[in-house]
């Protein structure tokens, strides 16, 4: 079974506004910017929620790239996502999600209503590296690949 890298970095909080940088798996570092982005919707800062959920599927990019022998120069979620929108190999239905990531918001800075970012990073997660981020019903159904 393949072993999770200790090469990513995360972030144990101290306290409400401190946050000290920690060397965690691909995994935790997503499944905690997931969690940040379910409490900035909850907080009604749906821009913070989209940002995290944008670097929770930078680190899913990230690993599904260094898995296939990629190297990933970047720590740039929106690069990696690039990167993986750019495999001409993926399902289409992964290229529809990765560029779901990739869009820009409207000028009243919102996506379009059918897109949940948070749901997408862990579709992702499922599809990509088979690894359940949440027990959450997905934004699409998943399947195969």
């Amino acid at each position: 079974m393949f072993q999770p890298r200790q090469c990513y970095t995360s972030v144990n909080q101290q306290d409400s506004n401190t946050i000290e940088m920690d060397t965690l798996n691909w995994k935790s570092q997503a499944q905690l910017e997931l969690k940040i982005a379910e409490s900035a919707r909850q907080s009604g800062n749906e821009g913070k929620a989209r940002v995290c959920a944008r670097r929770a599927a930078g680190h899913i990019a990230g690993e599904y790239l260094l898995r296939r022998g990629f190297a990933v120069n970047s720590t740039s979620a929106y690069t990696r996502l690039q990167h993986l929108d750019n495999m001409p190999h993926l399902d289409a239905r992964i290229h529809e999600v990765v560029r779901s990531f990739l869009i820009h918001v409207n000028q009243d800075h919102e996506l379009p209503s059918e897109i949940d970012l948070l749901n997408e990073a862990r579709w992702l997660a499922q599809i990509l590296l088979q690894e359940n981020l949440s027990e959450g019903d997905f934004h699409r159904e998943v399947g195969d690949n």
